[in-house]
């Protein structure tokens, strides 16, 4: 068991080792921006020199907020991940600036793939309700998708609101 202090973190963990691989289980406590949040999953070490990893459904999560991790790292070259948001309350885990102010429930998936050197990463992601320094500008949405050497984003965003579409 290892607890950090700061982090008001335990991890509980076991290690056994598969025909091809190591496999770790670990269940963590942790607050994070002030909410307790537990983060339950199996990890998948494909072989013993810690090069390549499959990650199944590290999730975390506090009330009806979720954060899922899944996907495989095949050396430092090869990478397809996936991280799924379910209602992340935006107050909840971004800086707490005195100027900016941003809420609202973030919905949708970053994706990042790679073999050698060319990347895809890729998103669609929804705010609901977004708020910003306290002006309700309704529902965000973002599809995002980068080009093949991870230099340039392109974004295409709209806001829907009961009065306008942009």
């Amino acid at each position: 068991m290892i607890v950090i202090e700061e982090n008001v973190c335990s991890i509980i963990y076991g290690i056994s080792n598969c025909n091809i691989c190591s496999c770790f289980n670990f269940i963590s406590n942790i607050t994070f921006a002030g909410s307790a949040c537990r983060i339950i999953r199996q990890a998948n070490i494909i072989k013993s020199k810690f090069q390549n990893f499959a990650i199944e459904d590290i999730v975390l999560s506090h009330e009806n907020q979720k954060v899922q991790l899944n996907g495989t790292l095949l050396g430092s070259k090869n990478k397809d991940l996936r991280l799924d948001f379910t209602e992340v309350q935006l107050d909840e885990i971004l800086p707490e600036l005195s100027r900016f102010k941003i809420d609202g429930a973030l919905n949708g998936v970053a994706q990042l793939k790679q073999i050698d050197a060319v990347y895809q990463p890729t998103s669609s992601l929804k705010i609901q309700n977004l708020v910003v320094n306290d002006v309700a500008l309704g529902n965000m949405n973002l599809n995002i998708q980068g080009d093949q050497s991870f230099q340039k984003f392109y974004i295409n965003s709209s806001i829907e609101n009961e009065n306008m579409e942009s």
